[in-house]
Order: structure tokens, then sequence, then C-alpha cells
């Protein structure tokens, strides 16, 4: 149990019966979200995207209502103190890079269709995602087609 659950329940309930969308890894959701890693050697080729961590095996297994969001690879800005600016080459991201991905892809469905609930764009965003070993990945290619739905 941690710390916090109890109040972290109750603050996920509220905004739930809010008509707030709640994106987490628990799977007690709408929608399930795990990371994924995109091949170096063709970062932007979607079909080469894998579910889990490079070099490991994964950890779970892929649900109906899971979806898998590329990440990993990227070098990203960074500071210890001040006039300490440096960039740091990440070979592995986890949930925690995940769900802001998953998360700004749906704010962007909702500034082309802001009258679609959660649960419909959930569906759309797991209508648009491609299979590779069981699970559903994020395809940002189909995910533009939502502008025509």
């Amino acid at each position: 149990m941690f710390v916090n659950g109890k109040a972290y329940d109750q603050a996920v309930a509220a905004a739930e019966k809010a008509g707030i969308l709640v994106l987490d890894c628990t799977g007690d959701r709408l929608l399930e979200v795990f990371h994924a890693y995109c091949d170096p050697s063709d970062p932007e080729n979607v079909a080469l995207v894998t579910p889990g961590q490079p070099g490991q095996a994964m950890t779970h297994a892929c649900g109906k209502k899971q979806i898998h969001a590329p990440n990993g690879y990227r070098t990203q800005a960074e500071q210890y103190g001040p006039g300490a600016d440096k960039h740091q080459y990440m070979g592995r991201g986890g949930i925690s890079w995940s769900i802001p991905y998953v998360a700004g892809l749906l704010a962007l469905g909702w500034q082309l269709k802001p009258q679609l609930s959660g649960a419909e764009m959930v569906d759309l965003l797991l209508l648009s995602a491609f299979g590779k070993k069981g699970c559903r990945i994020i395809n940002p290619q189909r995910s533009s087609s939502w502008s025509r739905k």
C-alpha cells in the first residue's frame, strides 16, 4: 500500500465523477498505459516499436484496455545546479514517460473534437493503435485520422 493510497483513490474518484479521464498504470482505469521503445536504427518507423524496455522481458501481459507509448532512446536537458546545464542520453524510459505522451496525444485529439467523452477518446486511441506481441502500440500516423471522424 502506498503511503497516500487512500487519498489518491479519493482524488481519482472525484476526478472521474467530474468527467475527467484519469491515466495511470494500475489497471483500475478506463485505459492502462505502458511503455514501448523505438528501434534506434530506424526510430521513425512505428512498425518497429516494441512493447516493454530494451533488453528486458515484459513484466505484464497485454490486455484489451492497455496502450503502449513509444519512448526511450532520447536526449534531454538536465541541470544539477546553477551554470551546470548539460544534456543526458537516456536509453530507457518507462511509464513515467509514457503517461505524459498519451495525455498529450489525447489533448491534441480533444482540440480537434472537444465534444468527445473520455471513453470515446480511449476507443479512438485503441482503434488507431497497431498490434505487436499481443499488445496495442500508439500509431501516430493513424492517430492523425482522428480529424476525419
